[in-house]
């Protein structure tokens, strides 16, 4: 038998240390323009839980790719294509 039912009030045991997958900053970053779309970069800072120094060379990258469009008149940023970034494989 490959395990038993959880019963009520029992979570499943957490995986172990070494098998947890770990995101790095780049993908926090991608993950967090995926969701929120119009950002502005303290919004976007807070989301993915990055420094502004890992974010503005990510975001020029974007920008560069054709994923983000940035608005000249506000600090802001849009994205346009969903598709994986290049560096999207990172720690898969």
């Amino acid at each position: 038998m490959m395990g038993a039912p959880y019963l009520p009030g029992q979570l499943p045991a957490k995986r172990p240390a070494y098998r947890q997958r770990r995101i790095n900053a780049r993908q926090r970053i991608w993950i967090a323009a995926n969701v929120l779309k119009a950002f502005d970069l303290p919004y976007l800072l807070m989301a993915a839980d990055v420094r502004r120094k890992t974010a503005l060379p990510v975001l020029r990258a974007l920008v560069k790719s054709g994923h983000l469009v940035a608005h000249p008149a506000q600090p802001n940023w849009r994205l346009v294509k969903t598709s994986p970034p290049p560096f999207s494989g990172d720690a898969a």
